[in-house]
């Protein structure tokens, strides 16, 4: 049985992880799915000798020439022998000081109670925190007869109670997905939208009442003129991580007219 290691680097921009894959040849496997930003990754094709250790050399693809510094290539593979035989293509995801190694066809490691984040960065409104769970996070201004998931402790009267809906979900594939829509579910099940509208990272005009816009780390949602910064557990790991990042960030413009 012949089984190749390679190392492979996300080649989403944003992500950049490093992908250990072992690979049971032949095989029929294109892709990989890299498990902290749900990026499809090809593979190399294994029509040719993998490279020699020591002395890497692209693979034959023009995708794969770019060559890294630590002897990977952008969206290549560097070869390492020697590695026990497996039954199954295994994925290992080397995240800071945490390594998750699972099977490609088995069960995925249990995902963390608290999926992300929502910080207010806003020029009137103090900093506050909001975990984001599994399920639908009805997001809104602080109040204790209409009641939201979470609460913004704020002076806006523009905002709505509640305001707007954060849905995180898995997708089959088993990413993350965050997923923001005006309004929230009332408790007699109806749907009630704002009375000023959802604007998404400073652009005009609003979300449609129905419509359902899949966000992206460090998307910024206006309710009312008060802004929150999306951060996923993915790309920050920690409230602590995602504060930072977002303190480091410029305020997004303000849409000041509701149409």
């Amino acid at each position: 049985m012949n089984v190749q290691e390679l190392t492979l680097v996300c080649i989403n921009a944003n992500c950049r992880r490093r992908l250990t894959v072992r690979v049971k040849l032949p095989t029929k496997a294109t892709t990989v799915k890299c498990p902290n930003c749900g990026q499809v990754n090809p593979l190399p094709t294994f029509a040719t000798p993998p490279p020699i250790p020591g002395n890497p050399t692209p693979p034959p693809n023009p995708s794969y020439v770019r060559k890294r510094p630590d002897g990977t290539f952008e969206g290549g593979y560097q070869a390492n022998p020697g590695q026990p035989a497996d039954e199954s293509t295994l994925l290992k995801h080397q995240q800071d000081d945490e390594t998750l190694l699972r099977d490609a066809n088995g069960p995925k490691p249990p995902l963390p109670e608290i999926l992300g984040w929502l910080i207010v960065h806003d020029e009137k409104t103090k900093t506050q925190n909001f975990n984001l769970k599994k399920g639908f996070n009805s997001v809104g201004r602080l109040s204790q007869q209409s009641p939201s998931d979470l609460m913004i402790e704020t002076n806006d009267r523009y905002m709505s109670r509640p305001h707007c809906t954060v849905e995180v979900k898995i997708s089959k594939m088993g990413v993350v997905e965050y997923v923001l829509q005006d309004g929230a579910i009332q408790p007699d099940g109806s749907w009630k939208n704002s009375r000023n509208g959802t604007f998404l990272n400073g652009q005009e005009p609003a979300l449609h009442p129905s419509e359902r816009i899949y966000l992206k780390d460090g998307d910024t949602i206006q309710l009312g003129e008060t802004k929150v910064v999306l951060k996923t557990f993915q790309m920050s790991e920690s409230l602590q991580k995602a504060y930072r990042q977002v303190e480091g960030t410029d305020y997004t413009r303000t849409i000041l007219s509701f149409t």
